[in-house]
């Protein structure tokens, strides 16, 4: 039986408009699908909707033969995502949905709210693109997506704004210096922080800003120069870095004049129209890959230029890295062999490279190290886009052997995700505030096709409610190495300290993301260890170091970040040897307290948390720390 859709009554708990005015009624429905069934699977048995987010998760099972009309009057006043399971015969999960992110106090008496079900880890179709379009730019756009360019030869001056609650496009005017005779060819598009989008370069030398709160270019402005093929990565604010590419474009086909390459790098300001020239690349890169990588340990952020071609077409298999506000005359830039190809990066801090040069494998590129390190081989060589999952893994698109891979980073194995039809190739994706992802254009059977998908990852979301690792228990574990090369799996899940800084080296745990949280590690331990706490990226979270003979002390990794008010205890030499050893973190209002076998180490007040991952590090030189389980709850 299809699942009907749910009619959800809040109660006081979630804030009522008032004394005995009852709980407010919302509707929660799926997203319409281009093949409603595949959302809905025949002969299902029970529903259950949880709420998440607010402490331990709140299932409540649904009679399916009920009327579909449910009150769940005791959702916690948190909650901000509600979760729902179509279960088969079996008891499994056939369908599975969640809603984008919420807040009760902000729904209304009668308001509806989508959920896209789809089945674990498969994908769903959702009403196709106006027209086919062969390699668009997808990117993450406020609670949708904004589709530019593609299209049978070359680019399309035509943008799309993906509605996921519609599930549909609806067409988006590009600014008139997007829409000459080339199209878009040569543009690239960039999703800003704050939820906005930038259209920049091409056949003339500009650049426009969307906005996905009017769904439409509010501003514009231009580069001073023609910049087409290049690589762009927002840098935070309103900045955006931008690398390589050429100064001019053929007039019927779009591509580089050739003599026209260039290598030097500058920032452009979106807000501002402020251009800051930048280090010179040591190569041409013609569509490459830009990635912004924070510094470790106060270091300043970099930019990582990846693959593209050269001038002649010859695949570039390397990256390059440099400072952004760098000396434009003098600064300095490092190469990393090795490193071209499709690249994602993931919640850790590394950047994962997949299929360099070509040949089926991945290397990361982890902050600091200039060498690239192997992560995997035999994998299946892509050709649409990479995204990183809310769990911590990560997705290659266009594999040929159906259509899509999955790296679990802990581990450096890929995965056939069995979702997608073969021969379906050079999409553009991006990761939606729901946890999914939109896959769109690209060929099928070497045309163009006008064809779109939502992929529904399986895996743990930011709302989770609670997630415990045990390593050696079999299966895929949640977590998110910086530095592989420093994770060993066999025999048992251990993490050594880098050479390089007293803490350059971690395990991140996917998903999960909070504000306050308790966290139970049981490990062993050579020298020290470190949690990590709001774990946002490699230059923002808060570290808790723990070494003998030393006091406990809690590391704010973050300029912004207040200085706590804390009190450590000394951590006596004995406590971190080489037996197993339970160290507990709780982060509860603005406190926290961290214990080493039942005894208080560090008390801290005066915090200000902020929503980030969880993490546990080995501290100081030539530690290690191997993980014998890990709880981690809201």
């Amino acid at each position: 039986m299809a699942p009907p859709a749910l009619v959800l009554a809040l109660g006081a708990v979630a804030g009522s408009a008032g004394c005995g005015d009852g709980p407010r009624r919302i509707a929660l429905e799926p997203v319409p699908l281009a093949e409603p069934a595949c959302g809905r699977p025949a002969g299902g048995t029970g529903l259950i909707v949880t709420g998440l987010g607010a402490g331990a998760a709140q299932p409540r099972s649904i009679d399916l033969g009920a009327g579909g009309e449910v009150v769940l009057d005791d959702l916690a006043p948190g909650t901000r995502q509600l979760m729902v399971e179509v279960l088969g015969e079996g008891g499994e999960t056939v369908a599975l949905g969640r809603t984008a992110p919420l807040a009760l106090d902000d729904l209304a008496d009668g308001d509806v709210v989508r959920v896209l079900m789809a089945p674990p880890d498969g994908a769903c179709d959702v009403a196709a693109l106006a027209s086919p379009r062969a390699g668009p730019a997808v990117v993450a756009a406020g609670d949708g997506a904004l589709v530019i360019g593609g299209g049978p030869g070359q680019p399309l001056a035509a943008a799309a704004f993906y509605d996921p609650a519609a599930g549909r496009f609806t067409e988006v005017a590009l600014p008139p210096a997007f829409t000459g005779p080339l199209g878009t060819a040569g543009a690239v598009v960039v999703a800003l922080p704050d939820g906005r989008a930038v259209i920049v370069g091409g056949d003339r030398p500009g650049y426009a800003v969307f906005d996905p709160a009017t769904r439409a270019f509010v501003d514009d402005g231009a580069i001073f120069e023609i910049r087409a093929h290049h690589a762009a990565v927002a840098l935070g604010g309103a900045r955006v870095a931008i690398a390589g590419g050429c100064g001019a474009l053929d007039r019927d086909t779009g591509a580089c004049v050739a003599g026209t390459e260039r290598r030097d790098t500058f920032v452009l300001d979106v807000d501002t129209g402020e251009v800051t020239y930048g280090p010179t690349l040591a190569r041409e890169r013609l569509g490459a890959a830009l990635i912004a990588e924070p510094g470790l340990d106060g270091a300043p952020a970099r930019a990582v230029a990846i693959g593209g071609v050269d001038g002649a077409g010859a695949v570039v298999d390397d990256a390059e890295r440099y400072d952004p506000a760098g000396d434009p005359l003098d600064g300095a830039v490092v190469t990393i062999p090795g490193a071209g190809g499709v690249a994602t990066t993931l919640a850790s801090g590394a950047t994962v490279v997949a299929f360099p040069g070509g040949a089926a494998g991945a290397v990361a590129i982890v902050p600091g190290v200039d060498v690239a390190r192997p992560l995997a081989s035999g994998g299946v060589v892509a050709s649409g886009g990479a995204v990183s999952l809310e769990d911590g893994s990560a997705l290659w698109l266009g594999a040929a052997s159906g259509g899509a891979v999955r790296l679990a980073p802990a581990t450096g194995r890929f995965a056939a995700v069995p979702a997608w039809t073969a021969g379906w190739s050079g999409q553009g994706a991006a990761r939606l505030p729901d946890g999914t992802v939109l896959v769109a254009g690209g060929t099928e059977d070497g045309e163009a096709t006008a064809r779109a998908a939502v992929l529904r990852p399986a895996g743990e979301g930011p709302f989770t409610g609670a997630v415990t690792i045990t390593p050696g228990a079999g299966g895929e574990l949640p977590l998110v190495p910086l530095d592989p090369a420093l994770v060993d799996v066999s025999p048992e899940l251990t993490v050594s300290s880098a050479a390089s800084a007293a803490l350059a080296s971690w395990l991140i745990v996917g998903g999960l993301r909070a504000d306050e949280v308790e966290v139970s590690a049981t490990v062993r331990v050579t020298g020290g260890v470190a949690l990590l706490l709001g774990f946002v990226d490699a230059g923002r979270f808060d570290a808790i170091e723990l070494a003998p003979g030393a006091p406990a002390r809690l590391v704010r990794r973050d300029a912004a970040a207040p200085v706590a008010r804390c009190s450590g205890a000394e951590v006596e030499p004995g406590a971190l040897g080489g037996a197993a050893v339970t160290i507990t973190a709780r982060a509860r209002g603005d406190g926290l307290e961290v214990e080493i076998g039942g005894r208080v180490v560090l008390a801290c007040d005066g915090l200000d948390w902020r929503d980030g991952h969880v993490g546990i590090a080995p501290w100081g030189a030539d530690a290690a720390v191997t993980l014998l389980t890990m709880a981690v709850a809201r």
